[in-house]
C-alpha cells in the first residue's frame, strides 16, 4: 500500500549532492516541468529510494508568492504519484535523486502541474 507522505528525509537538502545533479545528471522535459535526476546502485536498500527537490526560477516569476505556489503543486503532485517511482528503483534496487523544475511562464493549474510529474515518472529510465 502506498504511503502518500513527504517526509524530510525524502527531501534533498544537500548542497554537494545538488551541484553533482546539476553536473552528471540527466533530465527529461514535460512541459511546464523538467526533471534533472542521477541514479544510483545501491547493495542495500535505503529508508527511501528517492530524494527529491523543488524550484522555480526566480527570472520568470518574480513574486515569492507565485514561486511557492508552483513549488507547492510540485511537491503535492510528486507526493501523490511517486509510488510508482518507489516501485521501479525497488525492483531494479536503486537509488536516486532528482529534481523537478518549472519551467512554464505562466503559472499553471494543478492538473496541468500533476499531469506534467505523472508523465515524468512514468518516462524515467531506471
Amino acid at each position: 500500500m502506498p504511503t502518500y507522505t513527504f517526509s524530510s528525509a525524502e527531501r534533498l537538502k544537500s548542497k554537494i549532492a545538488i551541484g553533482q545533479l546539476f553536473k552528471t545528471g540527466k533530465s527529461i522535459h514535460q512541459y511546464p516541468v523538467r526533471i534533472v535526476f542521477i541514479k544510483k546502485k545501491e547493495i542495500t536498500p535505503a529508508l527511501y529510494p528517492a530524494q527529491a527537490a523543488f524550484t522555480v526560477p526566480k527570472r520568470s516569476f518574480k513574486r515569492a508568492v507565485k514561486r511557492n505556489r508552483l513549488k507547492r503543486l510540485m511537491r503535492e503532485a510528486y507526493r501523490l504519484n511517486k509510488s510508482m517511482l518507489y516501485e521501479k528503483l525497488e525492483k531494479a534496487n536503486a537509488n536516486m535523486i532528482l529534481m523537478l523544475i518549472y519551467t512554464g511562464k505562466e503559472e499553471a493549474k494543478y492538473e496541468e502541474v500533476n499531469k506534467s510529474v505523472q508523465k515524468l515518472l512514468q518516462r524515467l529510465k531506471i
